[in-house]
Parts: C-alpha cells; structure tokens; sequence
C-alpha cells in the first residue's frame, strides 16, 4: 500500500510538458505549430533573457516585454492575443481538434547578433492537459492531495484525448497510403494492357504489310 502511494504521488507530480528553447534577432517573431485534439487545455510557460555583453552569459532581462500570439490554423481565429513580462505564462483551449500557431516576439531594443552571438534565447514550455483553478482556492488547496489528483485525473484525459486523436490521423494516413497504392497498381495495370494491345496491333500490321509484299 505505501508503495502504491508513493508511485501515486510521482505520478501526481509529472508535468506532461513539451520544452524548447530557441534563439532569435531583436524584434524578431518565431512561430510554431501545435497539433490539439478538440476541447483540450494547454498552458504555456516561457522565459526570455538577453546575452549580456559584458558578462558573456544569458540574463533574464526584467524590462523585456514578449507578445504572445496563438491561433487556429485553419481558420484563422485568433485564440490568444496577449503581451506579458519577460517571464511569464499563458493558456488557451481548443475548440477545433488541429493545428494551432503559437508565436512569440518581443520588444527588444539591443543590437542584433554580438560576435556571431543572437541578441535572445526564450525558452518555451507548453503543457499537455493543464488545468484552471480560481487562484483564491489555489492560495487554499494547491497543496492538497485531493486538488493534485484531480488535476492528474484531468490531464490524462486529455492525454487520453491526444493519443486517440493521432490514432485517428494514423488511420487516415492508412487509408490513403492503401488508396493510393491501389490507384498505382491499378494504373500499372492498364498501361501494361494498353502496351499489350499496341504490341499486338503493331505485330499484326507488320505481318499483313509484309504477307501483302510477298503477294506483288
């Protein structure tokens, strides 16, 4: 039983997240893809520094704004329009199952590209399944077992979610592949046929031109 208890609390404890960082020009804006099934819950978490010179290393830059943009692929409906500080987080959720573009720019003012160095790195975390609370029961329950499992409840059903719904793009892949390999085979067949015939056709010209010269 104590067992089963600890693995629970692990469980509890995984973030199901996908994490990247990325380098980019001052007043530059990166965007990227993120396939949702419908009705899912993402939460995304980013951070932004600038190299610093002097120090050479990369510092979270406080006075940096990023501008977060997310929106429908397809249907070109903005979803998150937003602009934060230079760390900060955002959610969205997903009315149509697909592709939804994610973009992020900011407000950077310093020189681009210092000795073959980029001015920005933003690291960018987005989380599959997370869950809203309203903050003032956060400040009372977030640390109870009861609120961290139903929390995991809620992310594995959209795990859940996610995994039937690339079973359903794989499926279709399926079919498509097989209906094109039919549509080819099918193909072949007739030009073999069609090849055939004028073999035929010419094999039996020639022998009728060449019986009708023997005759003269």
């Amino acid at each position: 039983m104590k067992q089963f208890n600890v693995l629970l609390i692990l469980l509890i404890l995984i973030e199901f997240t996908q994490c990247l960082h990325f380098y980019m020009e001052s007043n530059d804006r990166r965007c990227f893809l993120e396939e949702v099934p419908a009705d899912t819950l993402r939460k995304g978490k980013y951070k932004a520094e600038e190299y610093d010179q002097d120090k050479r290393e990369w510092v979270t830059a406080n006075s940096l704004g990023v501008l977060i943009q997310v929106e429908e692929t397809e249907e070109k409906h903005p979803v998150v329009n937003s602009k934060g500080p230079s760390i900060g987080s955002f959610t969205f959720t997903s009315h149509l199952a697909g592709d939804h573009t994610v973009c992020l720019s900011t407000n950077s003012s310093n020189v681009s590209w210092y000795k073959g160095k980029p001015t920005l790195r933003i690291h960018l975390d987005i989380a599959i399944g997370a869950v809203k609370h309203d903050e003032s029961a956060d400040l009372n329950h977030l640390q109870t077992l009861t609120n961290r499992v139903r929390d995991l409840n809620a992310k594995l059903n959209d795990v859940r979610k996610e995994q039937e719904f690339q079973r359903e793009r794989e499926v279709e892949f399926r079919d498509i592949s097989d209906s094109t390999n039919k549509r080819t085979i099918t193909w072949s067949i007739i030009q073999m046929i069609v090849v055939a015939a004028a073999c035929y056709w010419q094999s039996s010209h020639l022998r009728n031109f060449f019986n009708e010269k023997k005759l003269r």
